[in-house]
């Protein structure tokens, strides 16, 4: 064991101090009237003790007799305040376990024991949940705190704390938890067909807390967030749902609120092969950069946002090696809820750009960004310049093109190209 004497007001005094075989220590500095005894124990313990000069067994030496710190027994009560309402709707989103831990703060936050409680195992009804544990603590009125969790499906195993216990007196302690509607946020998730996004992973951020939580939506789509009484934050789905319009930006809840995640307006299309066959291999690109929920691909049909059409009325497919361009129709853009053909047969020509190099050396790294104009528009092409060798772009579709080198800085290179069905259009370089 080693201790360290702390004496006050005397800034820097407080020293490191190692305890003899037999327990004694001494301590060349004299305080005048009060110190405090931190002492370190072997499993990780604190102990504090503070003394005055009359708890001394001297009037000249500070001899403060013998300290025991052998650990006591404490009783810790638990009471779970439930509403049968929130517990079927945890099942329901795969949490199947509430797991409060017990900790010690003078041990630093050491895990003194589990409260551990099967959801599945509440009787119908149940206003309550009520446990026991016994444990060993170094002091004989420890500061208790509480920490929680829900176990299941899916889910992290950060633990939410919830407060310090209640000292009852002697060696027993009370903690609380409630887990009513006014601490949760319920709602369901729903594909842009309207069934449900069984299974679909949803996050919640909370504004004043850095514990987040992770749920699975259940077979309804629906879900539920332990998020604490007064708690705020923000509910977001993940990547694939905010692809297809699950309300990419997340929005703010508070506890108790009912949660029906929007869905944005999409167009849907199915990809036709030349033989008129469904194809569910490709990627789609629409005119706003794809990041988070752009345009996605998902049970082998394409969703793009309808905002981003009405904008840049084309798109772009991915497939073998291949890109297809296609011009979206006006009417796809009110008739959402039917899946509309894309055929392979009916994509854009693809016309190519050969570049003309000047005089001027290229910087290393040039590159040529060629930007749809018209129905196009949105539509950019980047080219990089090859080592050696004849600059060509091929597989541009048919129309007219903005051009502009990227050496250092991007210049415009003036008049608007316009790529032809046949032959291939000349881009001439300074």
């Amino acid at each position: 064991m080693s201790f360290r004497l702390v004496l006050p007001g005397a800034a820097g005094a407080a020293k490191l101090h190692q305890v003899a075989a037999d327990g004694s220590f001494e301590v060349a500095t004299v305080p005048t009237t009060r110190c405090e005894l931190v002492a370190f124990l072997a499993n990780g313990a604190l102990h504090r003790r503070s003394f005055e000069r009359s708890d001394v067994l001297a009037a000249d030496d500070w001899q403060l007799g013998a300290i025991d710190f052998t650990p006591i027994e404490c009783e810790v009560g638990l009471h779970v305040r439930c509403s049968p309402e929130v517990v079927t709707a945890l099942l329901a989103c795969g949490r199947r376990q509430l797991v409060v831990a017990l900790r010690a703060e003078a041990t630093r936050g050491e895990v003194l024991g589990e409260f551990r409680f099967d959801l599945a195992a509440v009787p119908a009804g149940a206003s309550s949940i009520e446990g026991l544990l016994r444990v060993r603590v170094a002091e004989a009125a420890p500061v208790l705190s509480v920490t929680w969790r829900l176990v299941g499906d899916v889910g992290n195993t950060v633990p939410f704390a919830i407060g310090s216990t209640e000292y009852l007196g002697g060696n027993r302690h009370l903690a609380r938890l409630d887990l009513l509607p006014e601490t949760v946020a319920r709602g369901r998730v729903l594909w842009p067909d309207g069934g449900p996004a069984v299974g679909q992973l949803l996050e919640w951020w909370p504004e004043t807390d850095v514990h987040d939580q992770t749920v699975r939506c259940g077979a309804g789509g629906e879900f539920c967030l332990v998020v604490g009484r007064g708690g705020r934050g923000r509910i977001e789905v993940d990547r694939m749902a905010q692809a297809l319009g699950l309300d990419p930006e997340g929005r703010a809840v508070e506890a108790g609120d009912v949660v029906e995640l929007l869905r944005s307006p999409r167009v849907r299309f199915r990809l036709l092969g030349v033989d008129g066959r469904p194809r569910s291999d490709f990627e789609l690109e629409t005119g706003k950069p794809t990041g988070v929920g752009e345009a996605v691909v998902h049970g082998g049909c394409g969703f793009a946002l309808v905002g981003v059409l009405e904008r840049f009325p084309w798109v772009r497919i991915h497939s073998g090696g291949e890109v297809f361009t296609f011009l979206v129709p006006p009417a796809w853009l009110v008739a959402t809820q039917h899946v509309h053909d894309l055929r392979l047969a009916e994509a854009l020509p693809n016309g190519a750009v050969v570049v003309e190099r000047g005089r001027a050396p290229l910087a290393p790294g040039s590159r040529l960004h060629l930007t749809g104009c018209g129905p196009m528009a949105g539509l950019v092409i980047v080219s990089n310049a090859p080592i050696d060798g004849p600059w060509r772009i091929d597989r541009v579709p048919v129309g007219t093109y903005e051009v502009a080198l990227e050496s250092r800085v991007r210049t415009p290179l003036g008049s608007r190209l316009t790529v032809p069905l046949a032959g291939a259009a000349k881009v001439m370089l300074p």
